[in-house]
């Protein structure tokens, strides 16, 4: 690299002027001189300066112009990332002390430059695995930085933060751009302190813990958000409050009978030993009911924390299913139902808790005899389907409605509104998750008239 123009024309412009007054001074000197000899050594004397002048310069402008040199590539080697880069240290004292506050110079800033790197990579590590979402934003509410799991929670793709903090309109941002997340963002930036709350995200109907931080840097606005994801915790906690609500209506009819019944009892009916006998006969079968609802609440807390014991064994499926129909064969002649079986002598093996998959197929068989109308029937049968055993059991009753199909596995999910039938709301929910112990499947096919179909399928021996 050259020296710069200016410099030159400076140097030169300098050496003009001294010069020139060394001339000057010198004609001077001669027009008042009369001595030849004086005159004569005057001249030789200025020329001498003038040639020794013009040396002395060209070494200075050589020396100079070799260090600018130097100062330029290095430069311009430090700009294009060669950070290791290091000045000459050969020549004379004043070159070596150049090079040396030179190189303490880029040695400062290659570590600050390192360790500006170093953090950022850190914290980029850390956005990239946080589950949490992390949005800045502008005093405008347009995105600035983005970490994937916002991208997920708001639906956006890879390639799109950096479209969309260039938007001048942030109605560019499309359905992604949540109206209750952009106006908390404002409100953050107006007021200049934290808010948070929740935010249901569309279309998704995903709820986010949000909290919006005002952030301040360089005399610049903007708004640092955290998403965290709370669906999962909102269905626990709605699970939670409806089974607790489940419970004390299954429990409080029951217990309001009972109670109904000693109270009339109590008030003199018991002296009637027809009435008495009836009432206790009542009072029995809530509390059977009652005792079923606990055993079988505790029976699904226990399935469902996988603390369950299983005695695996091999079992012949056909046969358990005859004798599970035999055993429920009164109930399906009071309604006149026929119940079709597979034949118990084709061994059909599976690997299972022989007394868990009785429970199952009774739950099954129970429920189509129950929504089964009179003078109906029932199929099961049993198949091999890639290593497993698949059991169905077929029904011509009145079908259940495909909103109902997916919620009729659920602890205390009742088809009928009024939830006038007899049983728990328990029994399809311990059947699925017994079968999925046994690392199976329990699924439903059904059509509103045209009866249903249940089915599980179980590993084979």
């Amino acid at each position: 690299m050259n020296i710069p123009k200016f410099l030159q024309w400076q140097w030169i412009v300098s050496y003009t002027i001294l010069i020139t007054i060394i001339l000057v001074g010198l004609v001077a000197y001669i027009i008042n001189s009369k001595d030849a000899h004086v005159v004569l050594a005057t001249i030789i004397s200025g020329i001498i300066i003038i040639i020794s002048s013009s040396i002395i310069g060209v070494i200075i402008r050589t020396k100079t112009s070799t260090i600018i040199n130097d100062f330029s590539e290095g430069a311009r080697s430090i700009a294009g990332g060669n950070l290791d880069y290091q000045f000459p240290t050969q020549g004379d004292e004043d070159r070596k002390n150049f090079a040396s506050s030179f190189n303490v110079m880029a040695k400062t800033m290659r570590n600050n430059l390192r360790e500006l790197e170093s953090e950022r990579f850190t914290l980029s590590a850390v956005l990239e695995t946080m589950n949490d979402g992390v949005i800045v934003a502008d005093s405008e509410a347009k995105i600035i930085l983005m970490n994937p799991a916002a991208q997920k929670l708001l639906g956006v793709g890879l390639d799109e933060p950096s479209k969309l903090a260039k938007s001048k309109n942030y109605e560019s941002l499309g359905h992604i751009w949540d109206h209750e997340l952009r106006t908390m963002i404002l409100n953050t930036i107006r007021h200049a302190e934290t808010l948070s709350q929740d935010i249901l995200l569309q279309p998704d109907r995903i709820i986010v813990n949000t909290i919006a931080t005002p952030i301040k840097h360089l005399g610049s606005e903007g708004v640092l958000v955290t998403l965290r994801n709370i669906t999962e915790y909102q269905n626990i906690e709605n699970t939670r409050r409806e089974f607790v609500s489940n419970v004390s209506h299954e429990l409080r009819s029951p217990l309001a009978s009972v109670k109904a019944l000693i109270e009339t009892l109590i008030g003199g009916a018991i002296d009637d030993r027809d009435i008495s006998k009836d009432y206790l006969s009542r009072i029995n079968t809530d509390i059977d009911r009652m005792n079923q609802l606990v055993s079988e609440l505790l029976e699904l807390s226990t399935l469902e924390s996988g603390s369950a014991h299983m005695n695996i064994e091999t079992i012949n499926i056909n046969d358990l299913i005859v004798n599970v129909a035999r055993s429920l064969e009164h109930k399906a002649k009071e309604k006149h139902i026929a119940v079709s079986c597979p034949n118990p002598c084709v061994d059909l093996d599976v690997l299972a808790d022989k007394r868990k998959i009785i429970q199952v197929i009774i739950n099954l068989l129970d429920n189509a005899i129950r929504f089964t109308p009179d003078n109906g029937s029932i199929i099961i049968t049993t198949s091999q389907i890639e290593g497993l055993v698949e059991v169905t059991v077929a029904d011509d009753g009145p079908g259940i409605d495909l909103e109902d199909q997916k919620h009729v596995f659920e602890r205390f999910y009742k088809v009928d509104p009024s939830r006038t039938g007899t049983g728990t709301g328990l029994g399809l929910a311990i059947a699925k998750h017994i079968v999925m112990a046994h690392k199976g499947s329990l699924s439903v096919e059904s059509k509103l008239g045209s009866g249903s179909r249940f089915s599980f399928k179980l590993p084979r021996n």
